[in-house]
């Protein structure tokens, strides 16, 4: 299903999301990357570097690329990175810092981004490899939730973050029904006025009825080996954005 999205899927991310999603990934991106993250690598002679899971096309690696990042960006959607290639190709900023998998592990000299045909539950790296890792809008698309925050764990030096990027479903009544209409009707309309995917933009509501609300979320979290978690909500409980720490 995603490779078919994989055309349109950025520009109606950001018309579904009212254009706040690149805002929220920002946010993540600044919480990932705090500064003695920063710090510790720059003194050993590198720059941070950063997983960023189920990437599809790239929004997050873009993020973080864009604040001094080399990132590995990871999904297993072929065509999506395929789109995210030729956005980096087209790139102003970052034409030129396409990475390998390799210059990143060998300690990388420049912010850039790697993309990489991956499972996100079974990561190909080695233990303590990343600085950070990040995910955006993906945990309920993963068949196994715990599975993939512990592997995302693992591959985090100590002293790192793991940040989760999801929906929520807002508390408040009012708020509630006018997050169902958006999500159940006006999410498939565009889908089929827009890119002609109507079926496949009901998989976001859907989706969105069995995954665990924000608590649970960072319980899962804590039973995956994260210290210190913490969620916040935004745009009135419509998203959380879930931190933990590796120890």
């Amino acid at each position: 299903m995603f490779n078919s999205l994989a055309a349109r899927y950025d520009a109606m991310n950001h018309i579904i999301s009212l254009g706040q999603d690149l805002g929220w990934r920002k946010i993540a991106a600044r919480l990932a990357l705090r500064a003695t993250t920063v710090q510790r690598a720059l003194a050993a002679g590198r720059v941070p570097t950063a997983l960023d899971v189920a990437s599809g096309t790239g929004d997050f690696a873009f993020t973080l690329a864009r604040q001094g990042c080399a990132v590995v960006a990871l999904d297993f959607a072929a065509q999506m990175l395929n789109v995210g290639r030729v956005r980096q190709r087209n790139d102003r900023d970052l034409a030129d810092l396409e990475l390998s998998v390799a210059q990143i592990k060998a300690g990388p000299a420049t912010h850039g981004i790697a993309w990489v045909h991956g499972d996100a539950l079974h990561l190909s790296f080695d233990d303590n490899s990343f600085d950070c890792a990040v995910t955006g809008f993906a945990m309920r698309n993963v068949t196994d939730i715990g599975t993939t925050f512990r592997e995302m764990a693992r591959v985090v030096r100590p002293g790192g973050r793991v940040v989760c990027l999801e929906v929520a479903r807002p508390s408040a009544t009012l708020l509630r029904l006018g997050h169902q209409l958006h999500t159940h009707y006006l999410v498939p309309l565009l889908g089929r006025l827009l890119a002609g995917q109507a079926e496949a933009y009901r998989y976001l509501p859907n989706s969105m009825t069995d995954f665990p609300p924000p608590p649970a979320l960072k319980q899962m979290m804590e039973q995956a080996g994260l210290r210190r978690v913490r969620y916040t909500l935004h745009t009135f409980g419509a998203v959380a954005l879930h931190v933990g720490e590796v120890e």
